[in-house]
């Protein structure tokens, strides 16, 4: 990634591009990260999850691909595209009917791209189960533009048939949001259970990016309960960071606004109408959880690829050199 290899040389002289693998050297930076934003129970924070954190992302630098699979189509509405206006979709891309290239659409957001979802894609479990290499179609479609983002985040349906196996085959990492309520932990098993599924016969390659505590409110008991059960599950997995209850989030959807750029456009709207910084008994939200989960993420990143370039040249000491000719 662009910002994780900045050009400097190393002690050898080489720039640190030069360790970047040799099928992505010719794209001048790294291949994206795909991370799969999953939970097989609704009303978790999944969409808001992908949503904001892909503006979090775009606003750091990095071009981010938020690709919507979900047939209701709340990640597409919730940067301000109509999805009735899109005349390619998600749903062409998985069946094969169309290049990824061709449905991506440009948002109004810095660094943001969308591949739009489609009501149609209520369908696609059927017609998928009829295709070989169903459980790789969004893989493949995806492998094309890959080169071009620094992220993908796939927000996947609140299902566990083969849209999210799709998901989860092209993923190289996880992301589950939990609600921070004991139903939210029910179902945590038959997810797992499908991760392991994937990862056997798909992806081996696939990992957990961690665990979001979503909904959250530090004041009632329920809450430490239901994190500290999530720890013992997840152990090393859960993020520090939690997405509290705030009015803000709950109104950016109406506005097709990430969290981001709702909360500077109410600011300003206040101060030109000398609007009150509060609004009845809600005080305007602090939307600094997302931007410090991004910078998470891109420092992750830099030191995955800094322990690679750490490795290379270990081996690169470690190897023999060329026997010496003889006269």
């Amino acid at each position: 990634m662009v910002e994780y290899f900045s050009g400097r040389r190393n002690r050898r002289g080489t720039s640190r591009k030069d360790c970047f693998p040799p099928e992505n050297q010719g794209k001048g930076e790294g291949m994206g990260k795909i991370i799969a934003v999953a939970n097989q129970k609704g009303g978790v924070g999944k969409t808001t999850t992908a949503v904001n954190l892909a503006a979090a992302l775009g606003g750091k630098g990095k071009r981010v691909l938020l690709c919507d699979t979900d047939p209701q189509g709340n990640s597409t509405s919730g940067v301000g595209v109509d999805r009735r206006s899109c005349k390619t979709s998600a749903y062409e891309v998985m069946i094969g009917g169309a290049k990824a290239k061709e449905a991506l659409v440009k948002t109004e957001f810095q660094n943001l791209w969308l591949l739009p979802s489609h009501m149609d894609l209520a369908a696609a479990e059927i017609e998928l189960a009829a295709l070989e290499n169903r459980e790789a179609m969004l893989k493949n479609a995806l492998g094309a533009v890959r080169g071009d983002f620094d992220y993908i985040l796939v927000d996947c349906p609140p299902s566990l048939g083969l849209i999210t196996t799709n998901a989860l085959t092209a993923a190289d990492t996880i992301l589950i949001p939990i609600q921070c309520e004991y139903y939210a932990l029910e179902g945590l098993s038959q997810l797992m259970n499908t991760v392991r599924r994937v990862k056997r016969q798909y992806n081996p390659l696939l990992d957990i990016e961690g665990v979001l505590l979503t909904m959250y409110d530090g004041r009632l008991n329920l809450t430490q309960q239901v994190v500290e059960e999530v720890k013992k599950y997840f152990p090393r997995k859960v993020f520090k960071t939690v997405i509290p209850r705030t009015v803000r989030l709950s109104e950016a959807p109406g506005f097709g606004q990430p969290v981001l750029y709702y909360d500077r456009w109410r600011r300003k709207l206040s101060k030109t109408t000398g609007e009150s910084r509060v609004r009845g008994n809600y005080p305007i939200e602090k939307t600094w959880t997302w931007q410090r989960l991004g910078r998470y993420l891109c420092r992750k990143c830099r030191r995955q690829h800094r322990g690679l370039c750490q490795r290379e040249d270990q081996r690169d000491r470690t190897q023999p050199g060329p026997a010496p000719e003889r006269v």
